[in-house]
């Protein structure tokens, strides 16, 4: 907290008269990000085309994690133990949009299968199957330098398409 304080040139008080607690300060810098991604994802959301819908949604999650990397090791911790019920460290308004963002998430894997691009498979497995994919190919990207989000959404999107792509 002091180092924090110290690098926003404010007095230990003035942090905590804006966070009373290390965790405040930690859902809210969580929270800062989340809106960025929901701002971006909303326009990638509003395109009509599943497939680019997808490539765009995979551009926007991959260039936020690409531009801090350090986020996401602790983003996976805390999704995996939101993802199998345990407590985490995200606090209740967090858990919702992150289950808000997952529901947008499995309707665009919906439209793309309605729409032929992706195979028919359960939305809450394929959505899995996608966040599985995305995860390994960010860690990847991440652990070997490479920073091209784009770059990143077309590798994910290759991978996911070979495993659950429509059948020719």
């Amino acid at each position: 907290m002091q180092q924090i304080a110290a690098e926003a040139d404010i007095g230990m008080q003035g942090l905590y008269g804006h966070f009373p607690s290390k965790q405040k300060l930690y859902e809210q810098v969580v929270l800062h990000r989340l809106s960025e991604i929901e701002r971006q994802a909303r326009v990638a959301f509003a395109l009509a085309d599943p497939f680019e819908r997808l490539r765009a949604l995979a551009t926007v999650y991959a260039a936020f994690f690409l531009e801090a990397p350090q986020f996401f090791p602790l983003w996976a911790r805390q999704k995996l133990s939101y993802d199998w019920g345990q407590e985490t460290r995200f606090g209740a308004t967090i858990d919702r949009r992150v289950a808000d963002q997952e529901r947008r998430m499995e309707t665009a894997l919906v439209e793309a299968v309605k729409a032929g691009v992706l195979r028919e498979i359960e939305p809450a497995l394929l959505g899995a199957l996608a966040t599985a994919i995305f995860n390994a190919v960010v860690q990847h990207e991440v652990l070997h330098g490479k920073h091209d989000a784009a770059a990143c959404a077309d590798q994910m999107l290759e991978v996911l398409l070979r495993g659950a792509g429509a059948r020719p």
